[in-house]
């Protein structure tokens, strides 16, 4: 992702099928990359969100998903100089 600017890691502890452990490996491949928990502006930023939920449980339910999908634009608007999500 040559231009991309904001990775979020949505996962939760309560996810019986992937361990959190997957989380951490795939930032830790990100950070090797040039990719930062805190970016400054116009760097990339990669941020691990934890969700609440079972592996199926959190899309069945979809309001973490909601919750991530926020979060993410959030950083995204944040990164592009962006006001925030209807602020």
């Amino acid at each position: 992702w040559p231009k991309s600017r904001v990775v979020v890691l949505a996962h939760s502890k309560d996810d019986e099928l992937v361990e959190w452990e997957q989380v951490e490996a795939m930032k830790k491949v990100l950070v090797a990359q040039s990719w930062a928990e805190d970016a400054e502006e116009g760097g990339r930023e990669v941020h691990v969100l934890e969700i609440v939920g079972s592996h199926d449980g959190v899309w069945n339910d979809g309001k973490e998903v909601v919750r991530a999908v926020g979060v993410a634009v959030g950083k995204i608007l944040g990164a592009s100089g962006g006001s925030g999500c209807g602020r």
